[in-house]
């Protein structure tokens, strides 16, 4: 299994450490254990992009790049490094990324919330 898959599951396994989620077009960024920044795409094939943006020599957050002009983002994109589950050649990869980018999506429109307070709901019953 690649690293980026295995990178993949634990944040499925850690999904509270998923956080700051926000839409900038037809990426959503977010961040994981609170500074890692993160996007994740769905292709029209239904393939999932995921890039990381390396923090080392400049430090961007969600809120840069959500907030960034759509010009200035197509003239000088922010640096990333992007994965593919189409071009990981692993049964698991597919999965594994469309798993986190529906979890990505709950967090972005707060369906965890609403199941939470639904479950709570139905235990005071």
């Amino acid at each position: 299994m690649s690293k980026i898959v295995q990178v993949v599951n634990t944040m499925l396994n850690n999904p509270s450490k998923i956080t700051n989620v926000q839409k900038k077009q037809d990426v959503i960024l977010f961040n994981y254990l609170h500074e890692q920044l993160w996007g994740i795409f769905k292709q029209d094939n239904d393939h999932i992009i995921l890039s990381i943006y390396p923090q080392k020599d400049l430090p961007i957050t969600v809120k840069d790049l959500v907030n960034m002009d759509d010009l200035d983002w197509k003239l000088t994109p922010p640096i990333s490094i992007a994965y593919s589950s189409e071009s990981l050649k692993e049964s698991a990869a597919l999965e594994s990324f469309t798993e986190l980018y529906k979890v990505i999506i709950e967090k972005l429109y707060g369906i965890d919330d609403i199941f939470d307070e639904i479950i709570q709901d139905g235990q005071t019953m």
